[in-house]
C-alpha cells in the first residue's frame, strides 16, 4: 500500500510539471521492491558466494599496473596517494572501495548466519580482508554495528521488543552526532593508518572536519529544497540531478553521489515519507517475525543511506543482493523456531 501511494504521488506530481525522468527514477525503485515484498524473492548464500569468487577471479585477471585505479593488493594503486590511503584495495579495478566494502559485508554477515558448511570460514577471511583494507569509514561502522548486535542477541532474545525498536533510531541520531562532533573535534592521531582513515589526508595538522562532509551535502539539498520553484512540500523532482556542484571529501560532487536520505526528501518531497514507511513496517515485521539476518540488513541499509546516495538503487547489482538477502533468513528462523517453539 505505501509503495502504490507513493508511485501514484509521484506520478501525479511528474505529470502536472511534465517531469517523467522523475516519475521513471522513482518507479524504476519502487516497482521492484514492490515484487520483492510481495513474493519474497531470496538470492541464496551459494550463489552469494559463487559471484564473491567470480568477481575475486575478475579483480586479479583484470589488474593491469598502467591503470592501477586500484588493486587487490596493498600498494598496487597510486589513487588516494594524498590522503595516506595507499594501502586501500577493492574488489573491482576502479574507484570504489566503500561499494567493495558493502559487498563484502553482505558475503561477511551471509555466511555468518546461512552458511553451515566448513567454507564459511575462507569467505569470512575473504571479506574481512576487503572491509579492513577499504578505508571505507561507512564499512567499519557497519561491521561494528553488526557484531554489537549479534553479541547483543546473546543477552536479549530477538523479537518485537523496545530495544531492538530503539536501535535504528540510535543509530541514525548517532552517525549524525558522529559528523557534528567532528565537525567540532581536534584531535591528534599519531598512528599512520589510523589517522588516514579518519582523517582521510594524510597530514598528521588535519582536522576531523572531512567526517562533517556529509553536512555540507545535506544543507545543500535543504538550499535546493526551499528555493525549488515547485511546492516544496512535493520536491524538485530531477532538477535535483542537475543541482550545483559542492566541495566534498577533497573532491567535486553533486547530484545524487552522496546522502540518499536528503537527496530523496529533496526530489520527491512528501513521497519519501510514503518509501522511508515502507523500511519502518519491514523492521516491524523482521521483529515480528524474529528474523534477526532480516533486521541486520535494514540496519545496514540505512546506515548507507546517510552516507551514500549513488549506489542504493537497482541498476546496482550490490544493492539487489541486499534486498535480496531481506527474506533469506526466513528458512534460517523456521527451524530455529521449530527447536524453540
Amino acid at each position: 500500500m505505501l509503495l502504490v501511494s507513493y508511485m501514484i504521488l509521484i506520478l501525479i506530481k511528474s505529470t502536472v510539471v511534465f517531469d517523467l525522468k522523475h516519475l521513471f527514477e522513482a518507479v524504476k525503485l519502487a516497482l521492484p521492491l514492490w515484487v520483492i515484498f510481495q513474493t519474497r524473492l531470496a538470492v541464496s548464500v551459494k550463489v552469494l558466494n559463487g559471484l564473491f569468487l567470480i568477481v575475486l577471479l575478475g579483480c586479479i585477471v583484470m589488474y593491469d599496473s598502467a591503470y592501477s585505479d586500484y588493486g587487490y593488493l596493498p600498494g598496487q594503486t597510486d589513487v588516494n596517494l594524498h590522503q595516506g590511503l595507499w594501502w586501500r584495495v577493492s574488489i573491482w579495478n576502479f574507484k570504489t572501495p566503500p561499494y567493495s566494502a558493502a559487498f563484502s559485508i553482505l558475503v561477511l554477515f551471509a555466511n555468518i548466519f546461512l552458511n553451515k558448511n566448513n567454507s564459511k570460514y575462507l569467505y569470512i577471511i575473504l571479506a574481512m580482508y576487503f572491509i579492513v583494507l577499504s578505508g571505507s569509514r561507512t564499512g567499519y561502522l557497519i561491521v561494528i554495528v553488526g557484531l554489537s548486535l549479534i553479541l547483543l542477541r546473546e543477552i536479549f532474545s530477538f523479537k518485537y521488543r523496545r530495544i531492538y525498536v530503539l536501535v535504528p533510531v540510535v543509530a541514525f541520531i548517532g552517525i549524525f552526532l558522529l559528523q557534528f562532533w567532528a565537525s567540532m573535534a581536534s584531535i591528534t592521531i599519531d598512528n599512520e593508518i589510523f589517522g588516514s582513515v579518519l582523517r582521510a589526508n594524510n597530514d598528521s595538522t588535519e582536522t576531523l572536519s572531512n567526517l562533517s562532509s556529509r553536512f555540507v551535502i545535506i544543507a545543500e539539498h535543504y538550499s535546493l529544497f526551499v528555493s525549488s520553484a515547485y511546492p516544496p512540500l512535493f520536491g524538485i523532482g530531477s532538477d535535483v540531478y542537475s543541482s550545483p556542484v559542492w566541495t566534498s571529501n577533497g573532491g567535486i560532487v553533486g547530484g545524487s553521489a552522496d546522502s540518499f536520505i536528503s537527496h530523496m526528501l529533496v526530489r520527491d518531497g512528501v513521497g519519501f515519507f510514503f518509501l522511508s514507511g515502507v523500511f519502518f513496517h519491514q523492521f516491524y515485521v523482521a521483529m515480528l517475525d524474529r528474523d534477526f539476518l532480516r533486521y541486520l540488513i535494514l540496519v545496514f541499509l540505512l546506515v548507507y543511506c546517510i552516507g551514500y546516495g549513488a549506489w542504493l538503487n537497482f541498476t546496482s547489482p550490490v544493492f539487489v543482493l541486499f534486498c535480496g538477502f531481506l527474506f533469506s533468513g526466513d528458512s534460517m528462523n523456521v527451524q530455529v523456531q521449530q527447536k524453540n517453539p
